[in-house]
């Protein structure tokens, strides 16, 4: 403001402090990616081919995708408990293998009210997760937060096989900077487990910059940039799942994830079939206090909260 630079257009490298960093973007680099795009209403990708593709050569198929719904709440839902404790009532466990086909694995979902489900849910997990020393990987810090929350959980219980629960928990996690009883894991960098969880977040930040997200690295920006920028994604996404190797536990074979209307791409989403039959989708919103798509997190937790669990992949 000071120096009359009141739009980017006007900005310079030497502006944002521009500073390079060996084998990924930095947060400058990225800053200017964003500055100059914009300035030249340039919508192309940039990749960082050759550090993605380092990158990705330390990850060991079969590839692990998990994702949690939680909840957190001021009045527990369950005896015993307290104001604000984590509660992990869903997970989703989706496999790539290296011959390239895709597969809803496992799921957890707790629908039983009164019912603590996090000792459960971990051990669904470890029993998930076991059964080779595949990569395994998040989107953001969500999950590793939640798995911090139930370690201290499960130390303060007398579970009886917390011992093993709250092992695995270490080996595919790290603990969080405020973790007040945090593991040490030899000959391991900042203490994270032996197969810690690797984060998509942090490796769309280092390596690749997509417009249509217009600076959000959030995955409810970078899935439709994406989706609007790749061909090759939206050709092989606008088949039937079931004629692109792709298995779903709760979607049938013909199954189509990618459509548009007026050469606009619709959104995921909005394909998927009503989650309870015979409950017309005014219901459904009112039940969920009118948040209107079950992409949204507060979604799901919302009925859980209200004792009405949905399944959705």
């Amino acid at each position: 403001m000071q120096q009359g630079l009141l739009f980017k257009s006007q900005l310079t490298p030497e502006d944002i402090k521009y500073k390079e960093a060996a084998g990924k973007l930095s947060r400058t680099e990225r800053q200017w990616l964003q500055i100059e795009k914009e300035r030249d209403n340039d919508f192309t990708e940039f990749v960082d081919i050759e550090g993605l593709k380092d990158e990705m050569n330390t990850w060991v198929y079969p590839l692990h995708f998990i994702d949690f719904e939680t909840s957190t709440v001021p009045l527990p839902f369950h005896t015993g408990r307290k104001p604000y404790e984590q509660i992990a009532f869903q997970y989703s466990h989706h496999i790539y293998h290296e011959d390239g086909r895709i597969e809803h694995a496992n799921e957890y979902i707790n629908a039983t009210a009164g019912e603590f489900p996090n000792f459960e849910f971990v051990e669904s997990l470890q029993q998930a997760l076991s059964k080779d020393e595949g990569t395994i990987f998040k989107f953001a810090t969500h999950e590793n937060t939640i798995l911090n929350a139930i370690r201290a959980q499960l130390k303060a219980s007398d579970a009886p096989n917390k011992e093993s629960l709250i092992s695995f928990i270490e080996t595919i996690s790290h603990p969080t900077n405020d973790n007040p009883d945090p593991w040490i894991v030899p000959t391991r960098k900042q203490n994270q487990g032996t197969r810690d969880m690797v984060d998509l977040c942090k490796v769309i930040i280092m390596y690749y910059y997509n417009p249509h997200t217009f600076g959000s690295n959030s995955i409810k920006k970078v899935l439709p940039a994406v989706l609007k920028s790749s061909q090759f994604v939206q050709e092989k996404y606008s088949k039937p799942i079931g004629a692109i190797a792709v298995s779903s536990k709760n979607l049938p074979d013909d199954h189509i994830w990618l459509t548009k209307r007026e050469n606009e791409i619709i959104s995921p989403y909005k394909t998927l079939p009503p989650v309870i039959d015979n409950i017309s989708q005014e219901e459904i919103e009112a039940r969920l206090s009118n948040i209107e798509n079950i992409d949204d997190g507060g979604a799901a937790l919302t009925a859980y909260g209200k004792d009405t669990v949905y399944r959705y992949d």
